[in-house]
């Protein structure tokens, strides 16, 4: 059951109290009355219906007389039993008034039945002039039954005039009685319509102002039904508030979906630059990569080993950058890279620049975004290090971590700013800034993209004091073969 229906339900039941009550009421005022008009009520009754009985049994005689057959031969008996059956009630009427009547009314009942029978006895034996006298007899005794009943009718309503007159104020009392019930019902029915409406009209006055803005767009706004109400009403509004929030995550959700699109978008333009870089930095690098490796072979027939080793380095960094930067490949091979790519650095600036890779992991064969270690080694040095006098070191540290695998590359150069370190986090270019290389931004964002979490790289740096750069690699990509 609902809880309006229980609001209902109680207006209900007050009025069915306030109605029983006074029905109580009355019945304790009219009980005996009510008893002594039942009870001549049910003598006029008696008296009507062995008046009734008397015509209807004389005029089923006749119907017998004129067609024998036995359907109305037992219509005959059965309404000639009633009437007497009637006639044996006849004491129920008897009072000091209308004994002798009675006694005279029961005769002419007892003379009529006994005629009737005569009249059916003779027909039977084909008397029909005895069997007419006999019928005549009883239909001049039914129309004395008929004149003595009209009179034992005026006789009682002589009598009950006293009793009707009382009879008729206590109706006008119940009347008057019954109008205050009725104005105090009414009075309870407005009070509680007033009561129970108000409280319905607000709370769906609030539901329609509710409505009217999450239509418009503010889908912040809540729903604010009275807390001790608990009917349909406030059922609704929390249903409504329920689909409000859906709705406000759909969205988030379209929006988390259009910003996704956008990520892969940047992500797109971000291979298209660097792919773009790569090409304006290379002339014919197949030809090059095809000349490096005939000058490496060459130095070494000429016993320039040293030479040959930078050839070949130069020559590796080259095919990697061949392939592009779209793409994933093993740990091990980034560190190859790496390798590479320091050792051109140490013949380049000799002792202006100091390296130590350690490497403590056992995921070798894990599979990264290409280009994530030697940008940042390339951006520690030309940000950090090849701008100090004295040169630098540069650290690389590879271990397992409990979330994953930890990277951490440190320099002790010259450091950044702040507000340089959070234009790097936001991917702003400074002016006069070229897009050669790929920047900390790029393999950030690319980073991202490729494992779907932010905050896997992440830049620790003060101005003279270095920077420290480090990488987290999530576990559940791991592909731990070695």
């Amino acid at each position: 059951m609902t809880k309006i229906q229980k609001n209902i339900l109680q207006l209900t039941l007050t009025i069915l109290i306030i109605m029983g009550s006074f029905w109580f009421l009355t019945s304790y005022l009219t009980d005996q009355a009510t008893k002594k008009y039942n009870q001549i009520l049910e003598n006029y009754l008696l008296l009507n219906n062995i008046s009734t009985l008397s015509s209807k049994s004389h005029e089923s005689l006749s119907t017998l007389l004129n067609d024998p057959t036995s359907k109305n031969r037992a219509k005959y008996n059965q309404e000639k039993q009633e009437l007497l059956s009637n006639t044996k009630r006849l004491s129920e009427v008897e009072d000091e008034h209308n004994k002798i009547i009675l006694t005279n009314y029961e005769s002419l009942i007892k003379n009529q039945v006994e005629a009737m029978d005569l009249a059916k006895q003779f027909s039977d034996l084909g008397l029909t002039d005895t069997v007419t006298k006999y019928y005549e007899e009883s239909l001049q005794i039914s129309q004395f039954i008929d004149d003595t009943t009209l009179e034992l009718f005026k006789q009682k309503l002589n009598d009950q005039k006293k009793l009707y007159k009382a009879m008729m104020e206590l109706s006008k009392n119940l009347q008057r009685l019954g109008m205050w019930t009725l104005t105090l019902v009414l009075f309870l029915s407005l009070l509680f319509s007033y009561w129970f409406s108000k409280g319905m009209t607000k709370s769906i006055f609030e539901l329609t102002g509710a409505v009217k803005e999450i239509s418009a767009g503010n889908l912040d706004r809540t729903v604010q039904i009275d807390g001790k109400r608990d009917d349909e009403i406030s059922y609704l509004g929390r249903a409504f508030d329920d689909m409000r929030l859906n709705i406000k995550r759909y969205v988030e959700e379209l929006k988390n979906k259009a910003k996704l699109e956008k990520e892969l978008q940047e992500h797109r333009l971000l291979l298209k630059e660097s792919e773009l870089s790569r090409l304006q930095n290379q002339i014919n690098p197949h030809f090059l990569f095809n000349t490096l490796n005939m000058l490496s072979k060459k130095a070494y027939l000429e016993g320039a080993g040293e030479t040959s080793e930078l050839i070949t380095s130069v020559a590796s960094v080259l095919r990697y950058n061949l392939h592009g930067n779209d793409r994933t490949v093993l740990l091990r091979e980034e560190i190859v890279l790496l390798e590479e790519y320091l050792t051109i650095l140490k013949a380049r600036f000799t002792n202006r620049i100091e390296y130590q890779i350690v490497n403590e992991c056992h995921a070798n064969m894990m599979k990264v975004p290409c280009f994530i270690l030697q940008p940042i080694v390339e951006n520690a040095f030309t940000h950090g290090i090849e701008p100090r006098e004295r040169g630098g070191h540069i650290y690389v540290f590879i271990k397992d971590d409990v979330d994953g695998l930890r990277i951490t590359v440190e320099d002790n150069g010259i450091g950044m700013s702040e507000e340089r370190l959070n234009e790097i986090r936001i991917g702003k270019r400074r002016e006069g800034q070229t897009t050669g290389g790929i920047g900390l931004s790029n393999v950030m964002k690319r980073l991202e993209l490729h494992y779907g979490q932010k905050g896997l790289l992440k830049i620790m740096s003060e101005e003279g004091n270095g920077t420290r750069i480090e990488i987290l690699l999530p576990n559940e990509q791991r592909e731990d073969l070695i």
